[in-house]
């Protein structure tokens, strides 16, 4: 068949690990039907017998389902011996019989961006690492190139990429991430050769060309590797070595709604002021008793004053870290672990380390919520600060509302405060500091805005006279965070240089600052745990 009138063929495949027998990729095999084409192909078939479709149900006591017809769901996977190595070409449903375990990670995405036109990107999917949870995907309406994306290479992690093959024979549509996805031409007879194409082609370096930052962040998707990362994390904590960990609550909280964690589910468990890793190994019973399994056993809680639950996460979930595992460097965050690129590492830590820090005499935090701290600050500071805590500015149109800072001082420090929280709360803080600052340097509306609502000891002169962002410093307060920029979680390093390059660039000097939680408010346990030492204490009299 000459090869325009070839039809045109939807293919997904996936590269196999090398393992001794293919076979064993499948999931149960032996309740398959099973076909052996000829000595490099063989095909594993799951019968499954005709049904109502599942909607139909909708219609219950009123339409007889049959009178929907039936349908059937066909799967079958086709193991393929091409150029060394073993294949699986899914249909239907297939996917679903291949061990996840048994795939080769990222094929997909290598042979694509290996492949594909640099200017006929189609789509994109990716992951925000700063914003837990948030994936999605974007799709120009004609040809693009990745940079039309609107990508932030230094914080999104790419999951999928589609596009038009560079090369014709290749297909005329790729997509993938572990996954190869084709739309081409192709008999079975081509198959083999084709194999052996995707599979050199996800051998090559030339996507280092145009998408060298994919390589920056990767998701670690293998169990294996997954478990003894977990596993070399706590017997780094047992040691006291080699990890850096922490623990924060997962994602961002309001810190005017919470007062209390609380390690359990137990009412009668204490509660603290902050999260720290000493105590989750207390509730946990002492070193000895750590494993992965028993941190996500554990349950942590914020509560709010009336000790109502805020929020909840799994402790795991709660656990940042940075560890050296044979020679690579992971992230922990969320409860995913990332393999980062050392150079990347490198490259954001060689800013952050000349990152200015500064003690701005604050007073140590032993408030309830932030709001009061702030009020607290400024009420201490005989008219040198300025509260400026929640009274944000409505701009941009729409419900755009931009919070100017926290405090601000008669110095013109333009003061955000924070507890210290997850990568992505901080990311949070550092990102709100870039839009302020930013905003009131280029905006002559928004000054007036601000004006507006400072005291008259604070206000400009001039709200529509350009401003010399030079006498003006962007100070980010971290309460209880590390005293070193460069001990923060790794995606919110990546922001706060971000932060920092811009801010620098408007002109505006920029420091970090740390603001220490008070001693005896940090162990502070709730009213209810000391009520019951108290009728402890009366028993105990009481016997005697």
């Amino acid at each position: 068949m000459p090869h325009g009138d070839t039809p045109l063929q939807a293919l997904t495949i996936f590269l196999l690990r090398e393992i001794k027998d293919p076979v064993k990729a499948v999931k149960s095999p032996g309740r398959l039907h099973r076909i052996d084409v000829d000595e490099n192909h063989v095909v594993f078939i799951k019968r499954l017998s005709a049904h109502a479709p599942s909607w139909a149900q909708f219609f219950a006591g009123r339409v007889d389902p049959e009178r929907f017809g039936r349908v059937r769901a066909a799967a079958a996977v086709l193991l393929a011996k091409a150029g060394g190595r073993d294949f699986a070409i899914v249909f239907g449903t297939g996917r679903y019989l291949l061990d996840p375990q048994s795939i080769e990670q990222r094929f997909g995405l290598l042979v694509t961006l290996n492949a594909v036109d640099p200017k006929k990107v189609r789509s994109i999917d990716k992951a925000s690492l700063d914003r837990q949870g948030m994936q999605s995907r974007i799709q120009a309406s004609r040809d693009a190139s990745a940079r039309d994306f609107g990508l932030d290479i230094e914080q999104d992690l790419i999951r999928a990429v589609a596009g038009m093959p560079i090369d014709g024979q290749l297909g005329e549509t790729i997509a993938g991430l572990d996954s190869l996805h084709i739309t081409a031409r192709i008999m079975f007879g081509d198959l083999r050769g084709r194999l052996a194409s995707y599979l050199k082609k996800s051998q090559e370096k030339t996507y280092q060309r145009e998408f060298a930052w994919i390589d920056h962040v990767r998701e670690v998707r293998d169990q294996k590797l997954d478990a003894q990362l977990g596993r070399e994390l706590v017997k780094g904590l047992k040691s006291a070595r080699s990890a850096q960990c922490w623990m924060a609550p997962e994602g961002i909280i309001d810190w005017n709604d919470v007062t209390y964690f609380q390690y359990g589910t137990a009412q009668s468990a204490p509660r603290f002021s902050h999260l720290t890793l000493q105590k989750l190994i207390e509730h946990l019973g002492g070193p000895k008793k750590l494993s992965p399994q028993a941190i996500e056993k554990v349950r942590v809680r914020a509560l709010r004053a009336d000790d109502s639950i805020a929020h909840e996460w799994p402790a795991w979930r709660c656990l940042q870290a940075e560890l050296q595992f044979r020679g690579k460097s992971y992230l922990l965050n969320s409860g995913k672990w990332y393999q980062v690129d050392d150079d990347f590492v490198e490259t954001i830590d060689r800013i952050v380390r000349v990152i200015p820090t500064c003690n701005l005499g604050l007073p140590e935090f032993e408030d309830k919520t932030e709001g009061l701290y702030n009020r607290r600050v400024a009420s201490a500071s005989g008219n040198h600060l300025a509260l400026m805590d929640a009274d944000t500015v409505r701009h941009g149109g729409g419900q755009s509302q931009i919070e100017f800072c926290d405090l601000y001082s008669l110095d013109r420090d333009m003061i955000h405060v924070k507890r210290y929280s997850s990568s992505g709360a901080l990311s949070h803080l550092f990102a709100q500091a870039a839009v302020s600052g930013q905003s009131f340097k280029s905006d002559a509306s928004f000054r007036q805005k601000v004006n507006a609502k400072l005291p008259a000891s604070h206000r400009l002169a001039d709200t529509q006279a350009p401003v010399d962002s030079s006498q003006y410093r962007v100070v980010v307060a971290i309460v209880d965070g590390p005293a070193s920029c460069e001990k923060l979680p790794f995606f919110s390093r990546v922001t706060l240089k971000n932060t920092y390059n811009l801010l620098s660039g408007y002109g505006y000097r920029f420091a970090v600052s740390h603001v220490p939680l008070e001693a005896q408010f940090a162990v502070t346990q709730s009213l209810r745990e000391k009520a019951r030492r108290q009728h402890r204490r009366k028993l105990n009299i009481k016997q005697v």
